[in-house]
């Protein structure tokens, strides 16, 4: 799996959303409290089935090129750029002639182009590193589903703010957002 380089600018639940879910009023001290759920919520939906929700840029490092660049989490929408060190120990930027992103498989790829080749590597650890753009694009593009799912997930968390809650296990996805999520779930994740 690749690193988060920069995460996403919004949330595709909005606190407006979440208080209404909450049946809190609007002008209540847990707003820290709640924006901080809901950025959790979408952490736990998105470590859940193995998707990015809303766009945001990561890193993927690998010792050389594999014949096929699996990119995580899912929802690939672009390549920024292929660098890799080459046999000099200097680093290149791959050329866009060579590859291109596949990203109507999930997890996205990138695949080379007819007749291309990947160019020699040094020998050294994260010689290649791919910077990919991942997620649905804004919260609008982001499946109801899901964001119902995040609901659930913050209302859980909200109720249940201590780590120990009898009869319940406040660290498990609640049963409901788990069958909302399932269906986007990616299983090799």
């Amino acid at each position: 799996m690749g690193k988060l380089k920069t995460a996403p600018v919004t949330e595709p639940v909005s606190s407006t959303e979440a208080k209404l879910h909450l049946k809190i009023d609007s002008d209540t001290t847990d707003d820290n409290l709640i924006t901080a759920l809901i950025t959790a919520a979408r952490e736990a939906a998105e470590n859940y089935i193995g998707r990015a929700l809303i766009s945001q840029t990561w890193e993927a490092y690998f010792n050389g090129f594999p014949d096929e660049i699996t990119l995580r989490p899912g929802n690939l929408s672009s390549i920024t750029s292929i660098t890799y060190i080459d046999g000099d120990g200097v680093t290149q930027t791959l050329s866009t002639s060579v590859y291109e992103a596949d990203t109507y498989s999930n997890p996205g790829k990138a695949c080379l182009k007819y007749s291309k080749s990947w160019p020699t590597v040094r020998d050294i650890q994260n010689s290649v590193c791919v910077t990919y753009v991942c997620g649905y694009g804004a919260a609008a593009n982001v499946p109801g589903a899901i964001k119902a799912a995040i609901l659930l997930i913050i209302g859980h968390l909200y109720e249940h703010r201590e780590s120990v809650v009898i009869g319940a296990n406040p660290l498990e996805l609640p049963q409901g957002a788990c069958f909302l999520l399932d269906p986007y779930r990616l299983i090799e994740f």
